[in-house]
Formats: structure tokens, C-alpha cells, sequence
């Protein structure tokens, strides 16, 4: 099963209502039909119902249970104006240069649903250039209450699973910002794991602030910035294994790691992977998703109010499809964020995590059910609600390569807890602690490296602004 099948599954409960503005675009509708067949989110498509109907037909795309909203006709659209009007005043915006906008601009008009609460998220980019789609977030959406970096992060798929967690990346700043400052690294580091916590499920996040020098090897501006960025990550305490700067080869191969940055906890297995600049952010993952045939899910905004999500415009709908699941994740998140700022003082019965956290440690055995299986693990309920992941490398001794082989949905299992995290209700569990160790002949082999070129080692950033235009 593929990680975004197990997205599906976990977001499909929930039915959010995901907007997709680009209907003059055959692979959105194309996306659309994916999306209603699977049954993992309900659809908006925003209009003319019959131009929809009639380019649906033309493409033999099925729209049955999608709904469409024609701005022309939209029975909030003065609420909807009277609103942006309102948040962009300074701007000399009145409600008549508003409707003229959300006549003619689907992205705005799909985020001003969004921000009026008829619909949960908002996915667009296959046709609209990045910009447009984080400017109609910004204007209309805008950040997230106290936040003060917008920034974007790709979820980068591959075929080779010794690298990332299990072949999976998260890579940022790959959209928005062209030449971060230290403070604004540091903020896409944080935000960067939230994402790999959330939505890839990643218990054990290693963040690589990468450059092209590593620990010294080089010097100049930009190495400065992402060391500076480093400290303000110590400074702030996070809960997440970081290091930097690190060249991207001593991030994530073991062997290149150990020579380059001896004594790292991060170098050779850094899952998450924070760019210097938003130039070699975006020529990284573009030749990565080429020459490796990998997947890349992304640009997926991040620090916006609500999901307004970005597209790469030479996504297909197969990936339009997959990062509405990762919208409908974002909208979940937003929705237990919301819950918390709600909640009353008044005494709340346990939940079934907070009985897990006084009854369950490091360390326990517990018996368990394989409740769900996925390519990089399977999920074991080991208290009624309460599940934990035994990753595909904690399954067994021996090397895993499909999980079904070894586990099965409903197998009874014992597992021991490695890692109990309540804040997040994550439980790291392995099967393989619990087994006898296979006894065999250790031949230990020292690699040697020449690592002479680092000496001259030297780069140079020539960065754009492609969003300077964008107005807070």
C-alpha cells in the first residue's frame, strides 16, 4: 500500500470538503472523478455548471456528487465581498473592486469560501502560477494566528528506501521564500516537521539545515545564515533532532555521514530536509522527482490560517488527487487546533490516550491486533483507540521489503513500546526487540574517503523574488 492509500484511509472518515478552482483544467477535473471514486473527500468545483458538465463530457470524466458553485450566483457573494473589503481596507480594496475580483478570479473566490466556512481547504496550481495561489492565501485567508513565516514544503516520494524514512522525504522552503533569513529557516524547520508528523507520520523526525559546506568545510553568507539558524533552533528547546550546516550527501548516506560529521544523530539519517534557498530548493526536488522517478506532492503551503495548498503546474491528477488527502489532513489538524482553543475549563472525562499515558511506558510488552498495514510499517492497536506504528525496520531481523509478507490486518502480535509521545498520541512500537537476535559472522570493513576537494570547496546563490510583489 502506498503512503498516500494510507493517507486516504486515515482522512476518509472525516469527508472534508475540498475545493478545486482550476475547472478549465482537464487533469483537476480528471482529479476530481479520482477523488469522488475513492470516496476520500467531497468535491467543489467552482464554475459554470454547465460549461463543467459540458467539458466533463468532452474528456468522459464522471462528476457524479460533486458540488459546483458558480461565483455568478453564489448566494453569499455580498458576505463575501463585505468580508474581503473589510481585511483589505488599507489597500484601498471597497466591495466593489472585491466582487470584481471574486467574479473573475476562481483561486480568491475558492479562499473566500474557505475563509466564510463552505468549505474546509482549498487546492489549486495546476493552471495558476504559485504565486497567484499564495497570494489569494495571504489576502484572503492570511496567517495563522501568531505565526510569522508562510513557507512551503514538498513531500518527495521515492523509489529508494534506505534513504529518508523509507524512502520518503520532507523538503522545504521549495515555494515561497527565495532567500530566507536565519530566523525564517528556523521557523521552516519547525514547521517542516509538523508536516512530517502529521501528515507522513514520521515518529522520529532528523532535520538537515543543509549548505554546501559542511561543519566548516566551507565558508561565505549563506553557510553563515543556515549556522545561525541552527543556534536559534537550540535557543528554542524543540522536541526534534536537528543539525547543520551539512552538505546534502552527509544527510542522508550513512557512510558519507559518518566521515563528514562524525558523531552526528542526524547526518546519513535525516528524513527532513531544510534548504538554504528557495533556488536550490526548487532545482533539488525537480531533478530528484526526474532523474529518480519519484513523486513530489507539493508545493503544500504552510502557516496559513486554513489549507490553501499549491500545485506544481506540471502535476498530474493522480497527484492533484493525492494532495487533496494531504488538504483533508491540514483541515483535520485545523479542526483539532480549533477544538483546543475551545475547550472549556469544565472536568472532561479520560480520553483513551490519557488512560494509555498513566498505564503504558518505554519499555512495556504489550499484546496487540495489526489494525492496518502500510509500506512503511503497520499500525497495532494495543488499547481500544489507541494505536502505535512498528515501523518496517522494527518488523524483524532480517531486511523487510513488503510489509504484507510478515503481517497481516487482525494478526495478534506482541510488541515492546520504544517511544511513548503523548503529545502527538504516537506510540513507536517493535516486534523485532522481542526477537532473538540471529547469530552470524561480523566482517566490519573501514571505508575510506578522500576528502581533500572540501578544502576548496565554494558555491554562489544567484536568488530571485519572484513574490515580492505579494502584499500582507
Amino acid at each position: 500500500m502506498r503512503f498516500t492509500d494510507d493517507l486516504k484511509a486515515r482522512v476518509s472518515k472525516a469527508q472534508k470538503r475540498i475545493v478545486l478552482p482550476e475547472t478549465n483544467s482537464r487533469r483537476v477535473l480528471k482529479a476530481a472523478e479520482r477523488v469522488l471514486a475513492d470516496g476520500f473527500a467531497k468535491i467543489i468545483l467552482i464554475g459554470s455548471e454547465e460549461q463543467i458538465h459540458k467539458d466533463a463530457e468532452k474528456f468522459q470524466i464522471t462528476l457524479e456528487g460533486a458540488e459546483i458553485i458558480d461565483p455568478a450566483t453564489y448566494g453569499r457573494m455580498d458576505e463575501l465581498c463585505a468580508y474581503f473589503a473589510k481585511r483589505r481596507e488599507k489597500k484601498g480594496m471597497t466591495p466593489e473592486k472585491a466582487r470584481e475580483i471574486m467574479l473573475n478570479n476562481y483561486t480568491m473566490f475558492a479562499c473566500g469560501i474557505l475563509a466564510l466556512g463552505d468549505a474546509d481547504g482549498v487546492v489549486s496550481g495546476a493552471a495558476t502560477t504559485s504565486a497567484d495561489v499564495i497570494r489569494a492565501g495571504l489576502q484572503v485567508i492570511g496567517p495563522k494566528p501568531g505565526n510569522k513565516t508562510v513557507s512551503s514544503a514538498f513531500i518527495l516520494i521515492t523509489n529508494t528506501p534506505q534513504y529518508g524514512d523509507n524512502g520518503i522525504l520532507v523538503l522545504g522552503d521549495c515555494g515561497v521564500i527565495p532567500d530566507p533569513t536565519a530566523e525564517q529557516l528556523a521557523d521552516i524547520a519547525t514547521m517542516c516537521v509538523d508536516r512530517a508528523r502529521r501528515t507522513v507520520q514520521i515518529l522520529n523526525p532528523k532535520v538537515a539545515m543543509l549548505s554546501y559546506s559542511t561543519k566548516g568545510s566551507g565558508s561565505g553568507g549563506s553557510v553563515d545564515v543556515v549556522r545561525e539558524a541552527v543556534e536559534i533552533l537550540k535557543s528554542r528547546n524543540v522536541d526534534f533532532e536537528f543539525d547543520g550546516e551539512i552538505q546534502a550527501d552527509a544527510a542522508i548516506v550513512p557512510e558519507v555521514g559518518a566521515n563528514k560529521a562524525p558523531g552526528s544523530k542526524v547526518a546519513g539519517h535525516a528524513n527532513i530536509l531544510i534548504f538554504p534557498s528557495l533556488d536550490a530548493a526548487n532545482i533539488g526536488y525537480k531533478l530528484v522527482q526526474r532523474f529518480a522517478n519519484a513523486t513530489a506532492l507539493g508545493p503544500l503551503v504552510q502557516g496559513l490560517a486554513k489549507p490553501v495548498l499549491d500545485l506544481s503546474r506540471g502535476a498530474s491528477a493522480e497527484d492533484v488527487a493525492d494532495v487533496v488527502a494531504v488538504c483533508c489532513s491540514d483541515a483535520i489538524a485545523v479542526d483539532k487546533e480549533n477544538e483546543k482553543i475551545s475547550l472549556s475549563a469544565k472536568t472532561l472525562l479520560p480520553t483513551q490516550w490519557e488512560v494509555a499515558r498513566a498505564t503504558i511506558k518505554a519499555g512495556d510488552v504489550l499484546e496487540g491486533v495489526v489494525r492496518n498495514t502500510t509500506a512503511f510499517g503497520a499500525f497495532v492497536e494495543v488499547l481500544p483507540d489507541v494505536e502505535g506504528l512498528v515501523h518496517i525496520s522494527q518488523i524483524s531481523h532480517e531486511r523487510v521489503t513488503n510489509v504484507e509478507d510478515v503481517l497481516k490486518k487482525g494478526d495478534k502480535v506482541t510488541v515492546k513500546v520504544l517511544e511513548f509521545d503523548f503529545e502527538n498520541e504516537r506510540l513507536s512500537l517493535s516486534i523485532k526487540e522481542l526477537l532473538e537476535k540471529p547469530v552470524k559472522e561480523e566482517v566490519k570493513e573501514e571505508a575510506e574517503y578522500d576528502t581533500s576537494y572540501l578544502k576548496d570547496e565554494d558555491t554562489s546563490f544567484n536568488l530571485g523574488d519572484k513574490f515580492k510583489d505579494i502584499e500582507l
